[in-house]
């Protein structure tokens, strides 16, 4: 008994013994197999279970003597206790198996003939389950020592269980860390998977992948992709296949709701097959695959660039399909949007995105954005970038100021080019509450990408939109919200020119055709702001005279850079009012709507404040005549004479006042008339059409008209106005004599030193002088032919 220590040797010691017994000498066996925490009994056992004549009888007897009686006692108690283990089922003929498949002679020779001679007598002698047996093989931390054995052992005895005893592997390895799986994989991958002897799906059937992530539900969705089990061992398998083959089972996984482009190989994995994909696509290579493929790389597709830029140009060609046009929507709101919060500003890749978003209707592209907003949530990561840029936006607009708008710009351009979205979102909010931001706002946007611009636009659009009342409690008075917005709209429409102006036009349409009259704010903006043009209600003395004058002295008194940008504003206007069909104008259609909606303000609306209704009489009618000024400056005359229809088709199928026909139709009557004033004879088409205006005024006017006003007084009331009859002398004579004034303090200032900036001005002043000179004799000249013409027309009216 002093002899034996009875540790766990003595037990290893068994083992080798009794392997050694059945011819398997040699044998190298894992202490880890069988360590006292596996089940095994106790060195003590024997000693209590024994009687007291027993133990006489063996005392002093051989350590050989005493150990055989220690193993049948352990093996009577091993029988006769709880199956806990694989182990412990069948502890003698395993360790039999165990030494078998170790042998020295297969571990130098590498042979399977006695492998397979020893464990068919086993398999049968003790009825083992061969999926067990084999996987107690590959649980062996022996068997890593030489990665084919196990391999080879499977070809060997399994052949055909290979799914069965893999996957058999799998879920013992699921109570394991995930090392374990991806050891696993690595010993098995390249054997079952590269040779086509096991289909990946096949083995995943195993991890029993519903009850799991339905148990980790709680969890965030990075928990789940970077500790699952199965994205485990498709980690450690990834590298033996093609991606061709994993894709189906990562799209499994991704419907279940796990985030697989966390995981770094995998994601290797799908950049790999993604550019083989994009770069082979005109050898065969199917356009659906690359798609496929692009969703799985998720946000994570855009830390490429060069590979998305190629990806983008083939998507160019491909969005025409209907087949893939809604992938590409989903494809943009789900990983690309999202995914340039991921890498740094890059202009050049948001300018290949826009071309790809422009390439849908603006309907769409809202979609896009909303959803791109809201994918910002998919992951923690991703909302953690959203909340960092929303405050870093806010820090900025807090700071932002007239002075410091250049240096914020740059910062706040850096923003929206990687958060387009969120940054954007921020934008309006501060706009809505500080109206007198406004200006500063948009002039910091001068470094915002034209991509963040676009979001910008559609997110405006949404918030004007909104389910919001316009209206304050007081029920007289526009909220200050919508009323910000407008005038941003205004200016930001104004300040950058390559914004699309059509879609915002088109919402003014449908929700003026709805009787939304508020929105006709919308456009009094853009016109006011992007033209110039407005309807004054208190004018002075100056502003009245200014009316009657002469183009050139409109333009003296107005600065020469705010005309041209007039010219230009108007210039968008009216290609924003045409439509995707280039052979249709929506300027008419809005025109009706405006005239519909004052009509309808009356008798149509739901407010109960009159004074509000009354103010909104009048807000229509001005609106109306600001439009109608704005197609007067826009079109030149045979283009704006093709906008309408004839006066008798406004009068009477579209129901327009008289005042409003003829005001329509004021500068081609006017045109016509001045052509017979001047002795110019009108054109043939001419002619017809002044014939066509003389039959329709008298089809849009009551016969009882007629019996008291002569046709022509009509007309000659109905095409003129005040600057026909009116010429402001005074106005002309004292703007020419402060142009001689300020040109004689240019002179003598100079005192014979002439520079190139003084020279300029002295040249500006002169022909300022000789143009306001020449414009009043000319319309001085015009008005007294017509003041002549009326007189001369008193005894025939």
């Amino acid at each position: 008994m002093s002899t034996y220590t009875h540790s766990y040797e003595d037990y290893h010691a068994w083992v080798l013994s009794y392997a050694e017994s059945r011819g398997a000498t040699g044998a190298t066996i894992s202490p880890n197999l069988f360590s006292p925490g596996r089940g095994r009994i106790a060195c003590s056992k024997p000693i209590e279970i024994l009687d007291g004549e027993l133990l006489e009888r063996f005392i002093g007897t051989s350590g050989t003597e005493w150990m055989k009686k220690q193993v049948r006692l352990n093996t009577r108690e091993f029988y006769s206790s709880t199956r806990f283990g694989l182990v412990l089922e069948e502890l003698e003929g395993y360790s039999g198996l165990i030494a078998a498949s170790l042998t020295r002679e297969y571990a130098s020779n590498y042979q399977l003939y006695p492998v397979q001679h020893s464990f068919y007598p086993l398999l049968g002698t003790f009825d083992f389950d061969p999926v067990k047996v084999y996987d107690l093989n590959l649980a062996s931390d022996v068997s890593t020592s030489y990665q084919g054995h196990a391999v080879d052992m499977l070809a060997a005895v399994l052949e055909r269980s290979h799914a069965h005893v893999a996957g058999f592997r799998l879920q013992r390895c699921f109570d394991s860390e995930a090392c374990m799986l991806k050891s696993f994989a690595n010993q098995v991958g390249l054997y079952l998977l590269s040779g086509g002897r096991v289909g990946l799906a096949e083995l995943l059937a195993y991890t029993d992948v519903h009850s799991r992530l339905d148990s980790a539900c709680s969890h965030s969705l990075e928990w789940i992709s970077r500790s699952h089990h199965s994205l485990a061992f498709l980690e450690g398998t990834c590298s033996h296949f093609a991606g061709g083959a994993v894709v189906p089972i990562l799209e499994r996984f991704t419907r279940l709701g796990c985030v697989v482009y966390e995981n770094v190989e995998i994601r290797e994995l799908l950049r790999r097959e993604l550019k083989y994909s994009v770069t082979g696509i005109e050898e065969g290579s199917n356009i659906e695959f690359v798609l496929r493929v692009a969703f799985l790389a998720g946000p994570r597709l855009m830390s490429e660039p060069t590979l998305c830029l190629v990806l983008f140009n083939l998507l160019q060609n491909t969005v025409g399909e209907k087949v893939y046009k809604l992938h590409i929507e989903a494809l943009l709101s789900i990983c690309v949007l999202p995914g340039m919060s991921l890498i740094r500003p890059n202009p050049q890749l948001s300018s290949h995105v826009l071309n790809l978003i422009k390439m849908f209707s603006f309907s769409v592209r809202t979609k896009i954005y909303k959803h791109a907003t809201s994918s910002f949530t998919q992951t923690r990561y991703l909302g953690t970038l959203a909340d960092r840029a929303t405050r870093a936006t806010q820090r900025i607009l807090r700071r932002l100021s007239k002075e410091n708008s250049k240096h914020l710009g740059r910062k706040l351009g850096k923003l929206m080019n990687r958060y387009p979205c969120t940054v954007v979102r921020v934008v309006l909010e501060q706009v809505q509450s500080y109206p007198n931001m406004i200006q500063v706002v948009v002039e910091s946007l001068k470094y915002s990408s034209t991509l963040s611009l676009d979001v910008l636009v559609n997110s405006l659009i949404v918030c004007m939109s909104s389910s919001k009342s316009k209206i304050k409690s007081d029920g007289q008075h526009v909220e200050l919200w919508f009323s910000s917005l407008c005038s941003f709209a205004g200016a930001l429409f104004k300040r950058f020119k390559l914004i699309d102006l059509s879609a915002t036009l088109q919402y003014v349409l449908n929700t003026v055709k709805d009787g939304q009259i508020l929105d006709l704010l919308i456009l009094k903006e853009l016109i006011t702001q992007m033209t110039g043009i407005e309807v004054l209600r208190d004018i002075s003395e100056t502003q009245r005279l200014l009316l009657s004058a002469g183009s050139h002295l409109q333009m003296h008194h107005a600065s020469k850079v705010i005309q041209k940008r007039n010219m230009n504003g108007a210039a968008r206007l009216r290609r924003a009012l045409k439509t995707s069909d280039s052979s249709k104008d929506i300027a008419f259609t809005l025109l009706i709507m405006i005239y519909k909606c004052k009509n309808n303000i009356m008798m149509g609306t739901s407010h109960t404040q009159l004074k509000f209704v009354g103010q909104w009489y009048d807000e229509c009618q001005s609106i109306l005549l600001q439009y109608i000024n704005f197609l007067q400056f826009a079109y030149s005359n045979e283009e704006y004479s093709a906008l309408f229809p004839s006066m008798g088709t406004l009068a009477h199928e579209y129901g327009l006042d008289n005042a409003i026909i003829f005001h329509l139709y004021r500068p081609i009557a006017r045109q016509i008339q001045r052509k017979q004033l001047e002795g110019i004879g009108p054109s043939p088409g001419e002619e017809r059409v002044w014939h066509t205006l003389l039959q329709d005024a008298q089809t849009i006017f009551p016969m009882s008209v007629w019996e008291n006003v002569s046709l022509e007084f009509c007309m000659e009331f109905w095409c003129m106005d005040g600057s026909d009859i009116f010429l402001p002398a005074v106005l002309y004579e004292d703007t020419i004599a402060k142009c001689k004034q300020d040109l004689n303090v240019y002179k003598a200032q100079l005192q014979g030193e002439m520079t190139l900036q003084v020279e300029h001005q002295l040249l500006d002043l002169s022909s300022t002088i000789d143009i306001l000179t020449q414009e009043y004799s000319t319309l001085s000249s015009i008005i007294s032919q017509n003041r002549k013409q009326l007189t001369t027309n008193m005894s025939t009216w």
